[in-house]
């Protein structure tokens, strides 16, 4: 069937032109929605989970477990000090303590994956808020972010879950 030029059946109707209008004027903008408060929250978290888990490994590093059994003095030592002997008590607790701190820098890491693809992928800010909600959970076993890290990583990953975008409606 042949069809003219300049025909009326050429041209796009109103509703396809309004509906190329309308993406051109808001795909700019749909863009700029994204979860920037759990974003944020998340982003504090992960930075002091991670930096708990870090000093903790401090604590459970170096000579017979780190700070808590030097080489003289009350905690541990040469001559038999509190926490020292044939079974020490904070010296049977080492390859637990670094266990934890090793577990709280993942979960530390996994947290500030969790916020950056937040930000970088906001249609999967769920998914991302579950798993800052989940590693923050477990980063209590390891140091937790001096606690506050995993308070924040909970608040901040029950506002990506909460999260939804709002498109301006035309």
């Amino acid at each position: 069937m042949y069809v003219p030029a300049n025909s009326r059946f050429n041209y796009p109707s109103p509703v396809v032109r309004l509906e190329a209008q309308q993406k051109s004027i808001v795909a700019p903008i749909v863009s700029d929605f994204r979860p920037l408060a759990g974003f944020i929250v998340s982003l504090m978290a992960g930075v002091l989970i991670l930096v708990g888990g870090v000093s903790m490994l401090g604590y459970s590093s170096g000579p017979y477990t780190g700070m808590m059994g030097s080489y003289g003095g009350m905690m541990g030592g040469f001559g038999g000090g509190m926490m020292s002997g044939y079974y020490p008590m904070m010296q049977g607790f080492g390859g637990w303590f670094y266990a934890f701190a090793v577990l709280g820098i993942a979960a530390g890491i996994l947290v500030l994956l969790g916020a950056i693809m937040m930000y970088g992928r906001p249609r999967e800010a769920a998914m991302w808020g579950a798993l800052v909600l989940g590693f923050s959970v477990v980063s209590f076993f390891g140091a937790g972010g001096f606690f506050i890290g995993a308070v924040l990583g909970i608040l901040g990953g029950i506002l990506a879950l909460t999260w939804r975008e709002s498109r301006p409606t035309i």
